[in-house]
């Protein structure tokens, strides 16, 4: 984790015109008497500097430990203020959030509103960093609202947008769609230029999570022009970034290239905008097949990550391995980095019930903070009243002793004054009391989201382990489904190879060879569609075709093994017209072969029956499937079009097969805008049919 503090300092990201080093702050300190001095020299420096690098999280510590110590209220809020910045641009997020919240409740208490809403904004990036979009929501709905108050129009702003930004990743999209463009309305108002950099850019994440990517492009291009006005580097990288990965979506590879490239040239740009430019670099270079440069990236992206304990970006970064690999035929890799993303599950789940207890924790510690400190709070409030009593009781008796024909008119306004006062007095303790009560209902709130949390987090485990011994099935199979093709070419061209086989005998075991290769094909083939389909990367290839000559194709494969069975194999094409057709032929070939061959497959005795036919006047193609097979469990009927599923843990032993074929079938099928039906029952067999437009 040092290094890549170390990275951040190198780069020089102490702002504010401050170059300030340990040892001088340390030399400065020895030569102060005394902590509070000491704790608010450090106090000072913390609040002219955005930037603070390792060096200064002992001091946050010490600031921590006077605070816990000293008696004035406001001193000690600025102080638990100052900690938690510390710990703010550190990464100790947990750290942070204790520490402003204890600065939250005594501002509060003396009513310092400027800067409760910076705690509140501290609080809710805190939140953000660990995941935890909601109560990062509730925290800057609680900035916003003051921000209206005290009519503060950069936070109002920032705050809508970064509710919508939180929205986003919660895929809530309405709702973020409503506070971004609220944003932008109150940007445009109040002429906050810099800041509506941002918004067009969160605007133009949002049209790619709608898959609207050239209008998300052009509001990340509205971005990026207000940003390099002002020289931003920050947001010029960010921008440039994101314009990247969307002209990746549109697979416009080569100007995707040209933007990740003049962020990777940037320097001082930040560990975690680096860690996306590689990632986003390795999957450009992955389409572009240009696969060591992918790897290259992908290791720097993996190393940041593991760093920085983001185990939800590593699974991201193993799945785009597992891609690569494919795509090289290197299936042991391939496999090796499928493991390692069910390994690195285990560790979003405990991390994710680790963050669950530590906000458990956060809880108890603020409410016995609270408890402890209530009598300090109301003994300050109780001692201001006092003071303002005593100054205006000097000033009525000097009153008294120098104008005695004057004094009945000012003990008037003194007393009007004084009624003031106590109404004013009566108006803070009300706003506390509206204050507390309102802490409570987020305490209440919070503590019901936790539960819900939880519950989730079950809900989650069990679906994860239900999906992990799935995996690990498939895994199983797989390796069996590999081997026995395998074998029986090796074991053919050794007998291929050897003397004393006749002619036609040797052409026999050329076709055995010919057709476990052509079985082997397909299992490679299948292994990479699942990979793309779970990875949302399959496209069309939409082209022109005679669908009788495609569909003899299918059956030219599939024919021998339905006869080899002793099944009474009918096969029928009905064209009434022109037999050419306007789809993806290998989608459509692909649908068909295995259709078909789980008909063969799970079919002991009887009959497989095709027949399709092509309207020429709807441009329909039908085809169904009907076969006398083992049959489909109601319960199962849903299920087996899920990848890696299939009837019973049995079935891959008597019949074979691997568990995917299906779920390719169904989601090639909704990408062709089609339909599939299926009827079945056990021990009598399975029809199933589907239909897609073609013309």
């Amino acid at each position: 984790m040092l290094t890549v503090f170390y990275f951040i300092f190198l780069n020089g990201l102490v702002a504010g015109n401050i170059n300030l080093g340990i040892d001088s702050i340390d030399q400065k300190l020895n030569r102060l008497k005394g902590d509070i001095e000491r704790a608010e020299y450090l106090t000072s420096i913390v609040a002219n500097t955005n930037k603070l690098y390792p060096g200064f999280v002992p001091y946050a510590d010490y600031l921590v430990e006077v605070a816990n110590k000293i008696y004035p209220v406001k001193e000690r809020a600025d102080f638990y203020d100052a900690a938690g910045k510390i710990y703010y641009f550190n990464f100790q997020f947990n750290k942070c959030i204790i520490q402003e919240r204890k600065a939250v409740i005594f501002y509060l208490g003396i009513n310092v509103k400027y800067n409760i809403f910076k705690a509140y904004n501290r609080i809710s990036g805190a939140y953000f960093y660990l995941g935890q979009y909601d109560l990062s929501i509730v925290e800057n709905l609680k900035a916003l609202r003051l921000a209206y108050k005290l009519k503060e129009t950069g936070v109002i702003v920032s705050r809508n947008r970064q509710i919508g930004y939180n929205y986003l990743y919660l895929n809530r999209l309405d709702s973020a769609f409503f506070y971004l463009n609220r944003a932008l309305e109150y940007g445009l108002k109040f002429n906050t230029e810099q800041s509506n950099a941002y918004t067009y850019s969160e605007l133009g994440n949002y049209w790619f999570k709608m898959k609207d990517y050239e209008k998300s492009v052009e509001y990340h291009l509205k971005a990026l022009k207000i940003a390099e006005k002002y020289n931003n580097r920050h947001a010029i990288a960010l921008i440039k970034n994101r314009i990247a990965n969307t002209y990746l979506k549109l697979n416009k590879l080569d100007l995707a290239e040209n933007y990740i490239n003049q962020v990777l040239s940037f320097k001082g740009i930040g560990i975690k905008v680096h860690n996306i430019t590689c990632r986003i670099a390795a999957e450009i270079f992955f389409k572009k097949k240009n696969y060591p440069e992918a790897i290259a990236y992908l290791d720097t992206a993996l190393s940041i990550n593991k760093q920085l304990k983001n185990y939800r970006k590593i699974d991201k970064i193993y799945s785009i391995y597992t891609e690569i690999y494919l795509a090289q035929n290197k299936e042991d890799k391939a496999l090796y980095y499928m493991q390692k993303r069910f390994e690195n599950n285990e560790l979003i789940k405990q991390q994710m019930l680790e963050q669950q207890l530590k906000n458990i924790k956060i809880l108890n510690e603020i409410d016995l903070f609270k408890e402890k400190n209530k009598k300090l709070l109301e003994k300050t409030i109780a001692g201001e009243k006092r003071i303002r009593w005593y100054k205006k009781i000097t000033f009525t008796t000097a009153v008294f002793v120098f104008i005695t024909l004057l004094f009945i008119f000012f003990l008037v306004n003194y007393m009007k004054k004084i009624n003031v006062k106590n109404r004013i007095i009566s108006l803070q303790k009300e706003e506390l009391q509206a204050q507390s009560e309102e802490l409570q209902i987020h305490k209440e709130h919070l503590e019901d989201l936790v539960k819900e949390r939880t519950r989730d987090l079950l809900i989650a485990k069990e679906k994860a382990e239900e999906s992990d011994k799935l995996r690990r099935s498939f895994l199983h199979n797989i390796s069996h489904e590999f081997r026995t093709p395998m074998n029986a070419i090796l074991g053919f061209t050794d007998l291929l190879l050897s003397e004393g086989f006749s002619v036609e005998q040797k052409r026999e075991f050329e076709k055995i060879i010919k057709k476990s290769g052509f079985n082997l094909l397909h299992i490679v083939n299948d292994i990479i569609e699942i990979s793309k389909i779970q990875n949302r990367q399959v496209t069309l290839s939409v082209t022109d075709f005679n669908i009788i000559i495609a569909f003899k194709e299918v059956i030219a494969e599939l024919e021998d093994t339905a006869l080899q069975k002793g099944l009474n194999f009918e096969k029928r094409l009905e064209v009434t017209g022109n037999p050419i057709v306007k789809s993806d032929k290998d989608k459509i070939k692909s649908i068909l072969w295995h259709l078909i061959n789980n008909a063969i497959k799970f079919t002991k005795k009887g009959e497989v029956k095709v027949t399709g036919k092509l309207d020429d006047e709807t441009g329909m193609l039908f085809f169904e499937i009907k076969d006398t097979g083992i049959g489909i469990p109601e319960d199962m009927q849903e299920k087996i079009f899920e990848a890696f599923r299939q009837v019973e843990t049995g079935t891959t032993r008597n019949f074979g097969g691997n568990g995917i074929g299906l779920a390719i079938t169904k989601a090639y099928i909704e990408i062709l805008n089609g339909e599939i039906n299926l009827k079945s029952k056990p021990g009598e067999g399975t029809t199933v049919s589907f239909s897609v437009k073609v013309r």
